[in-house]
């Protein structure tokens, strides 16, 4: 796949056609599963059904025949949802000693009837096929704005909790439970009109232990702002009892701003070493000369730091990325005005030779109004993403697009910023991963060099790594 000049090295891409939200993300048999909005048709939406892809890596992907298709003969299409290892057969659907994995996901009926209900499916060979319940829907509450459900297995209950949005209107998730996965009962509403204006998508519910050792939980969606105002992610952090979640109201919402592409991020059931590795759809529109459209983002490492005396949802790249590196690159202590190479770094369009990075580096801003990595790009384009000093924001600014920025909050000192530099993408995570930006490059612009950059002032460069990344070929 890599061999398209403008295939992403690094980040996931369907084969052909369009992708959106990531679904149904569950590791089984040492396979991290990668289900997603898919149209098989066509590079733009429609058609919705379920692509697929394994990796034993989150790397490393294996295209897969599509897992789940549209059922136009019977009304609907595939919306988003979520998967399952239903390893104590609740279900009844295993066979012979194998746990089914479950997809639970959102029938969408429009245009037939303007409804969306819940249902769910089977797979006994590895989620590679699946086969319909013969009782669905599991779940339909009449409402033509409902579903794409999050499911996951809590263990204080011992029972199966879905959260799923529900209705148009500002700010409704709705829980449920069942035994089984076919029979569920509503437990409660979590509604924040006041805080999120705007319909609520792709809910994700998940615990994290913070440092202290206590726990709490995550509730995290996508708001569609009202009069065509774009798209936000906020995730809550609060308390979940196994019947209602409860937001802190000390620590406030988190807000990701309009200008990222990143959408529908949710994170893996089941994940072998107890992390939790979110991924999130960077959203492209289609083009005559791409085959494809839509790209996934890294895999994330998400955690809690008390940060400002506040609990702060953290992303950090995960740790498989660092298998990626090749040529390191180090640079240390010097001043910094203006823009310019980092001494011991490449610099020529042949040393970089168009291709991906990873550059961790800590500023101190100093006197200088911004500060960071500066990514030179075809047709004399500019990429920049570093720390404004004058605004406390960590941003990117990307050829033709608004600046993409969120408040580090930052009490002085220096600043780290953790950049990747892919085909078409750049990500960013600032501080101590507390805030995290993606922009897009398009067209799909190569990396044709790399610098560092210190405007209307002096800022100094403690250290900086830089790598030069392998690129991940996948197997279609």
């Amino acid at each position: 796949m890599t061999i398209e000049p403008n295939r992403p090295l690094f980040h996931f891409t369907p084969p052909i056609n369009w992708m959106n939200d990531p679904n149904g993300l569950v590791w089984h048999n040492g396979e991290y599963h990668l289900y997603y909005q898919h149209n098989p048709y066509g590079k733009g939406w429609g058609h919705m059904s379920w692509g697929h892809a394994i990796s034993a890596d989150l790397l490393h992907w294996r295209h897969l025949p599509i897992a789940l298709f549209e059922q136009p003969q019977r009304g609907y299409t595939i919306f988003s949802g979520s998967a399952v290892v239903d390893v104590r057969n609740t279900s009844g659907f295993g066979r012979d000693g194998c746990a089914p994995i479950v997809a639970v996901y959102t029938a969408d009926y429009h245009p037939a009837r303007p409804l969306e209900d819940i249902h769910i499916a089977y797979s006994l060979d590895d989620g590679r096929t699946f086969t319909e319940y013969a009782g669905n829907p599991v779940l339909r509450v009449h409402n033509p704005k409902f579903g794409d459900p999050k499911v996951f297995w809590h263990v204080p209950t011992e029972r199966w909790i879905m959260v799923a949005i529900h209705g148009a209107e500002q700010g409704w998730v709705d829980l449920y439970a069942s035994p089984n996965l076919k029979d569920w009962t509503f437990l409660s509403a979590f509604h924040a009109p006041q805080a999120v204006p705007g319909m609520w998508e792709c809910p994700d519910l998940f615990p994290l232990v913070a440092p202290d050792g206590s726990e709490r939980w995550v509730l995290k969606v996508n708001t569609v702002l009202p009069n065509q105002g774009g798209s936000i992610t906020r995730y809550f952090v609060g308390y979940f009892d196994g019947w209602t979640f409860q937001a802190d109201p000390a620590t406030p919402q988190m807000i990701y701003p309009d200008g990222d592409p990143i959408y529908a991020e949710v994170t893996y059931n089941n994940e072998p070493q107890g992390r939790r590795i979110l991924l999130g759809w960077l959203r492209q529109t289609p083009r005559e000369d791409r085959p494809w459209t839509g790209m996934q983002s890294i895999p994330r490492e998400v955690c809690l730091r008390e940060i400002d005396g506040q609990w702060r949802l953290c992303h950090r790249p995960a740790i498989e990325m660092q298998s990626l590196r090749r040529a390191h690159h180090v640079a240390t202590c010097f001043n910094l005005s203006g823009a310019g190479p980092a001494p011991n770094t490449p610099n020529s369009a042949h040393e970089v030779d168009r291709g991906g990075w990873e550059i961790a580096a800590r500023f101190d801003p100093g006197t200088a109004d911004e500060c960071g990595i500066e990514v030179d790009l075809a047709h004399n384009a500019i990429a920049r993403a570093g720390y404004s000093a004058a605004t406390g924001e960590v941003f990117i600014d990307a050829p033709g697009r608004p600046r993409s920025a969120l408040p580090l909050r930052q009490a002085g000192g220096p600043v780290d910023v953790h950049v990747f530099v892919d085909r078409g993408v750049i990500e960013l995570f600032g501080g101590q991963g507390q805030v995290a930006l993606s922009a897009l490059l398009e067209p799909e612009t190569a990396c044709l060099g790399l610098g560092v950059f210190a405007f209307d002032g002096v800022a100094r460069l403690a250290h900086l790594d830089m790598w030069r990344l392998e690129r991940v070929d996948g197997d279609v």
